[in-house]
Order: structure tokens, then C-alpha cells, then sequence
């Protein structure tokens, strides 16, 4: 009984996707310089196929269909003068044959490059300094400053964001007292730490709070008295960055607001 021929054992991919890629189109580009510099001898096309077959085998394994779709079909050769295959028939099989395998790696340097992509981990995107500026703001300023800011008009984007916040706190005191007050008023009625205190932002039975509560109150009407009125009342301009450092204190404002006890 015949015995079998044992099937060859796989051996496994040993190169990384990248170095096989690397060294795919190293092989691609020197069978380029090969091809543009015909005739192209039978050794140097052999020592450049069997090279760039082992690349393959060493990227994909040594059971991937690509080492036979690399080779491609055996050619059939014309008999010379004296019975032997023609060398300038032999040359253009080697030309034809050369330019398939180079087709064949380039296809397959693509497909290493797409899975390489799909491998690597989403890069953060890159995040422009005002961008990140944004997502630190409170989102009320955010609502009310942005779209003046990004238009340019970094004073009226700044008393848009203290405007709101007058309402913010104008709509508290009214809730509580009925009164309608604006502006530094507002706020020193809003946050005086005299009881009783309508808008309570830290914890009145101690020193410490009392002085807090007066520090923001202060702090309060006087973004009104300083940035928001002459905003409002002037034409006033200034810079961008001048205009950041106000959204920042406007932000600050509403996020006390919103950590009041």
C-alpha cells in the first residue's frame, strides 16, 4: 500500500503586519527598478522571486493562498533557432511574470495597510485649543457667549454670558422676594450674607461661610459694575484673550451658583 505524502507542517506568520508591509514594498519597489532596466537576467529575476515569496510566507504563513496567486500559471516557451526555448521569448515571460507578482504585492501591501488600520486603536483627535477652552466653560455661558465669540465679537460675547447670568439671578430673587432688581443691586440683595439671605452659597453658621458668601457677593456685583455694564453702555473692544479670561469668571459664577447648598 503506498504511504501518503505527509501534508508540509504550516508555519506560522513570523513577521509583524508592519515589517511585512515594510518589507513588501521594498520587494515591490526593487522589482520595479528590475522591470524599468530590461533585459532582465534569469538570476536576478529567480534571487528577486524567491525573496519576495519568502516575505510573503513570512508575513501571511506558509499555507497562504497568496504564495500561489504570487506565482501565477507556468508559461508555455517557443522553440529557437536550434530547438531550444527562445531567451528573447524567455525575457518577456520573465517581463510578464515580473510585473504579475509586482501587481500581486502591491495588492497585498494594501491589505496589510487596511488591516493595520483596523488593528490600531482610534487616534485621539486633535483637539484646537479654543475647542478645549469650550468644554471647560459652564453651559450656560457656552449657550450665550459662543456664536458671538466664534463670529468675532468678543465683547458683546462676554456681556451676552454676564447678561444671562444677571437673569439667572434676577429670576431667583423674584421667585423669593417679588422684587425686580438688575445689575450690582441685584446681586448685593441677591447674596448679602444678612439674614435673611436669599441666595445662600455656603454655610452662614460659621465665619468662614459668612465670608465666602460676602467675597462672592462682591465678586458678583462687581462683574456687573466692571464687565458687564461698560459692555453694555459703551462700544467698547477687546481681545480675544482678554474676552476668554471674562467667560472663565462668568463661568465660575454659574458654577457656584450651582453648587449652592
Amino acid at each position: 500500500m503506498n504511504k501518503k505524502t505527509p501534508y508540509p507542517e504550516q508555519i506560522p506568520p513570523s513577521l509583524p503586519k508592519e515589517q511585512g508591509r515594510k518589507a513588501l514594498l521594498v520587494m515591490k519597489e526593487k522589482g520595479e527598478q528590475i522591470l524599468k532596466a530590461r533585459p532582465i537576467p534569469e538570476a536576478t529575476f529567480d534571487t528577486w522571486s524567491q525573496s519576495a515569496f519568502d516575505y510573503i510566507k513570512k508575513t501571511f504563513g506558509s499555507r497562504s493562498g497568496h504564495l500561489n496567486v504570487f506565482n501565477g500559471q507556468g508559461q508555455v516557451y517557443f522553440s529557437g533557432p536550434h530547438g531550444g526555448p527562445s531567451e528573447r521569448n524567455m525575457e518577456q515571460d520573465r517581463a510578464k511574470s515580473l510585473q504579475h507578482r509586482i501587481s500581486v504585492l502591491a495588492n497585498l501591501i494594501d491589505q496589510l495597510e487596511t488591516e493595520i488600520r483596523l488593528d490600531t486603536p482610534d487616534a485621539p483627535i486633535p483637539v484646537s485649543p479654543e475647542t478645549a477652552i469650550w468644554s471647560l466653560l459652564h453651559s450656560k455661558v457656552v449657550i450665550a457667549a459662543k456664536p458671538r465669540f466664534d463670529a468675532g465679537h468678543y465683547a458683546d460675547a462676554v456681556e451676552a454670558a454676564f447678561k444671562e447670568l444677571n437673569e439667572v439671578v434676577k429670576e431667583m430673587v423674584i421667585k423669593k422676594t417679588g422684587q425686580e432688581l438688575d445689575g450690582a443691586p441685584l446681586m448685593q440683595k441677591a447674596f448679602s450674607p444678612n439674614l435673611p439671605c436669599i441666595v445662600v452659597l455656603d454655610d452662614l453658621s460659621t465665619e468662614s461661610g459668612r465670608n465666602i458668601q460676602q467675597g462672592y457677593m462682591q465678586i458678583f456685583a462687581g462683574a456687573m459694575t466692571g464687565i458687564r455694564n461698560p459692555k453694555a453702555h459703551a462700544n467698547v473692544t477687546i481681545t480675544k484673550e482678554r474676552a476668554i479670561h471674562f467667560l472663565f469668571l462668568a463661568s465660575l459664577l454659574f458654577q457656584k451658583l450651582d453648587e449652592r447648598p
